[in-house]
């Protein structure tokens, strides 16, 4: 059991590892790619030299001089071996000096890059002068992304903008009841995988039997407690694999909320009347003092989310400790696998609050809600096994 439980909570690690990953990756997007340019003058850049279709293509527009310039943006396509204008109709802009911005045309996004293709956007200057031009490739969504789109993305994506329309554009109230929903949906699951915890918890001193019996012989050893797991109904990876169906949902819910509520992931809506004349500009994103859109400013929520994890984790440490007490095992301090964990009691939170307060807040509402009913389902199974 031991093994077992401190491979989950390498696994859990890894779950916020790769969701810090993910989310830095948005926050810091990859260095500018190298093109040829003018020193001194406007340029303008695609963040990436390759999209998939669907996907928001972002510029950015750097003025060095140290005096505003009045520009435009031509977006162009090529086709039939030509460059052909698209019909963008507020192209002009006026930079300050020494500025530097990322912008894009969401409304339009997939009007202009729809079709897969080699395209163009060119800076000009006052009187047409030629400033800067950036040139990147729209190609066909691989396997892999097609696959997450249809499998998590979508299905979660709709069903938030569905939640938005019954909660009067009120973004925050979707998101609790779409994480409502989906905890419901994974009750069963889950339920599963705590009681299959508990179960191992309990027969942990035979474990502990057998290892020492067995010491000399892996391979009897193995088989033993093979045959104790199954006498008693219970497998090392019942209590994983609930985590593991938790664990693309929880990234297709970050990446939806994160910037899937804007005009260009309009072609990912269901063909559904409800859906099709869905208003993306007209969403209350306003929950208290929190813009839904950015990080809590005041950082309260990722604390409170911080406190929450740890209260889960104290809670289970101490599950564990009890369960050791009553078997007549101590786990006061000898056990390594408990000192890692209650390293991580106090380690996670402080990853988790550092993490949530770089998110928008509706991330971290997100977070928030699901660890809070994470709480209440433990405590309740807890209570009922007792």
């Amino acid at each position: 059991m031991q093994k077992q439980s401190g491979m989950e909570r390498i696994f859990r690690f890894s779950i916020i590892f790769l969701i810090l990953y993910f989310g830095l990756s948005l926050l810091f997007p990859a260095a500018d790619k190298k093109e040829e340019e003018v020193v001194g003058t406007a340029t303008i850049k695609s963040l990436d030299n390759d999209y998939a279709e669907g996907q928001l293509v972002k510029f950015q527009i750097k003025n060095p001089q140290e005096e505003p310039l009045d520009a435009e943006i031509v977006l162009e396509a090529r086709k039939s071996g030509e460059w052909k204008t698209l019909p963008l109709e507020d192209s002009s802009l006026t930079l300050s000096p020494s500025e530097k911005r990322t912008t894009s045309f969401s409304a339009q996004n997939t009007d202009f890059f729809g079709e897969t293709g080699r395209y163009r956007a060119v800076l000009k200057g006052p009187e047409d002068e030629f400033l800067s031009e950036s040139e990147f490739e729209v190609s066909q969504a691989g396997v892999f992304r097609s696959l997450w789109r249809t499998v998590f993305f979508k299905p979660i994506y709709n069903t938030l903008i569905v939640l938005i329309e019954f909660c009067q554009r009120h973004l925050a109230y979707a998101v609790i009841l779409l994480t409502l929903l989906v905890k419901f949906i994974l009750l069963m699951p889950s339920k599963k995988g705590i009681v299959a915890q508990q179960k191992m918890q309990k027969i942990q001193p035979e474990i502990e039997k057998l290892k020492k019996k067995y010491k000399s012989d892996p391979q009897r050893q193995a088989k033993e407690m093979m045959g104790l797991w199954k006498k008693h109904g219970v497998s090392p990876g019942s209590a994983l694999w609930p985590t593991l169906l938790q664990f693309p949902v929880l990234i297709a819910l970050f990446f939806v909320i994160k910037d899937g509520l804007m005009p260009h992931n309009a072609h990912l809506l269901y063909s559904f009347p409800l859906l099709q004349n869905f208003d993306f500009t007209n969403i209350n994103f306003h929950f208290f003092w929190l813009d839904l859109r950015y990080p809590d400013p005041y950082f309260v929520l990722p604390v409170t989310i911080g406190a929450l994890q740890f209260f889960q984790m104290k809670s289970m440490t101490a599950k564990r400790k009890k369960t050791a007490q009553k078997n007549g095992k101590d786990s006061s301090g000898s056990n390594p696998q408990e000192s890692v964990m209650a390293m991580m009691t106090y380690f996670l939170p402080v990853i988790i609050i550092v993490f949530s307060a770089t998110l928008p807040s509706a991330v971290g509402l997100y977070w928030g809600v699901s660890t809070l009913f994470a709480i209440v389902q433990q405590y309740l199974l807890q209570k009922q096994t007792a």
